[in-house]
């Protein structure tokens, strides 16, 4: 009876170590997005900057919304052995891709305007990512507008 107690315990604790450390490496990369390339000063960071783990073969994607008139700028970056970063920009009520930048030589920022405000999808992978297929790395993704 007292071995099954202990047993349970440490199964418990196990657990809760395991549980730790993934919530550890996700807090870590929570602020990545910051340690993306920024065009200037002249542009605000939007409120869809953010950090993110990844693993091997998994995409990732963050909503945004591009208003008419501005001047929006998309940058990622990621921890070394991610490599290139693609990014596709997809229209979120249509799907539609409206950028792939695999299509640009994995080309890590641009800027783009909208002829009316857009509600997109920004998906985010790393086809050549040289990590194992369970350990996850951080990318970043950041997301900045210049009013006009």
């Amino acid at each position: 009876m007292d071995c099954k107690i202990i047993c349970l315990k440490k199964i418990s604790i196990c657990c809760t170590l395991v549980l730790y450390s993934f919530f550890m490496q996700g807090q870590y990369c929570q602020n990545y997005g910051s340690k993306c390339d920024l065009i200037d000063n002249s542009y605000m960071k939007g409120s869809t900057s953010q950090g993110l783990k990844i693993a091997n073969g998994q995409k990732v994607s963050a909503v945004s919304v591009f208003y008419e008139g501005n001047e929006n700028y998309i940058s990622v970056c990621g921890e070394f052995d991610v490599g290139l970063i693609q990014f596709k920009i997809l229209n979120a009520e249509t799907k539609e891709i409206l950028y792939d930048n695999a299509d640009d030589y994995y080309k890590q920022n641009i800027s783009i305007q909208v002829e009316i405000t857009t509600k997109i999808i920004i998906q985010l992978s790393a086809p050549n990512a040289k990590f194992s297929f369970t350990e996850g790395k951080c990318i970043g993704l950041l997301v900045a507008y210049k009013i006009k």
